[in-house]
Formats: C-alpha cells, sequence, structure tokens
C-alpha cells in the first residue's frame, strides 16, 4: 500500500491523520477536494482517492480509473486506468462491467474480443446497469464509448462545411464575374 509523507499528513487535519485505515471515509475527502477550484487541493483529492483504492475499496478503484482514464484532475494515462477500472469491475461494479464491455469490444486498451465483450455486457445488465440492460435486448447501437465515433461525425461535418464554403465562392465568383 502506498505510503502517505508524514509531512503530508501532518499538514491535514487531526480528524484526516485517524481515517488512513477507513477507506469510505478517504473517497469522500477525495471527492470534497476534487469538488474544489484549487489545483492544490485535487493532488490531495488525488492521493486520497488512490489510498481508498489501494485499500480496496470497489467504488474508489473506479474513480480512480476513471480520472486516470479522462485524465481529469489527475495525469492521464489509460494504461493505468484500464487495471483499475478491470479491477472495479471484477469486483462487480456495474458501471466498470459496461466500461470493459466496450473496451473489449472495440479493442481499446484491451486486446478486441466480442466474445468477452458479450460476457461483460451481461455481467453489467445483471448488475442493473440500464444501458447495458438496454443493450442487451435492443442490440448493440451507437454506445457513448465508441472509439472515434464522435471524431468521425465531426470530420464528416467539417467537410460538408468546406464544400458548401467553396461552392458558395464559386457561385459568387460566377455571379460578380471575378
Amino acid at each position: 500500500m502506498e505510503q502517505i509523507k508524514r509531512k503530508e499528513l501532518e499538514q491535514l487535519p487531526f480528524e484526516l491523520q485517524e481515517m488512513e485505515s477507513d477507506a469510505e471515509e478517504m473517497l469522500i475527502y477525495a471527492e470534497q477536494c476534487f469538488s474544489s477550484p484549487s489545483p492544490e487541493e485535487w493532488k490531495v483529492g488525488a492521493m486520497w482517492l488512490k489510498k481508498a483504492a489501494l485499500c480496496g475499496h470497489t467504488e474508489a478503484m473506479y474513480q480512480w480509473g476513471m480520472r486516470l482514464w479522462d485524465g481529469n484532475q489527475v495525469e492521464l494515462s489509460r494504461e493505468n486506468a484500464i487495471g483499475w477500472i478491470l479491477r472495479a469491475a471484477q469486483r462487480g461494479h456495474a458501471e466498470a462491467m459496461y466500461r470493459i464491455n466496450h473496451c473489449f469490444y472495440y479493442g481499446e486498451l484491451l486486446a478486441l474480443d466480442r466474445e468477452e465483450a458479450d460476457q461483460w455486457l451481461k455481467r453489467a445488465a445483471e448488475a442493473g446497469h440500464l444501458l447495458a440492460r438496454r443493450e442487451l435486448e435492443n442490440g448493440r447501437q451507437h454506445p457513448p464509448f465508441q472509439k472515434g465515433n464522435r471524431e468521425e461525425k465531426s470530420s464528416k461535418k467539417t467537410t460538408v462545411v468546406m464544400i458548401s464554403i467553396i461552392l458558395l465562392l464559386v457561385t459568387l465568383a460566377i455571379y460578380f464575374q471575378l
């Protein structure tokens, strides 16, 4: 387990020093730190969130993994993120199971394996994940984590706009005989 430096521990309120063994309290304090506008508070939040995850708190594992995945108030590290998300999924976290399903389905940081993806999708649905249930009932449709989905739409839209501008310029040039 990661050790907090003595100097850092002494700077925290006395009550927080007492909670070192209580992962739920660590998670709550981390969430409070992340809600602050101060990047210094985010560092403290990251320290406590990671510590709660290392203590085996499933929600903390998932949250730490997702912060690493998105680079949200911590340094982006998808290679480390996937391990934390997978640990949370293996412990029954429904949202983590759903995320792992998509990673296997699209081969994002995990080997492309549609059968494994389907197993994680079923587990997520059984754990109560609503989108997973909907996907099982209706089949897979443009899921929110689809790799490249947003970029492809943006690229197509840019192309259409550029073609429209070129046609407008050509029309104006012909009209004004430039």
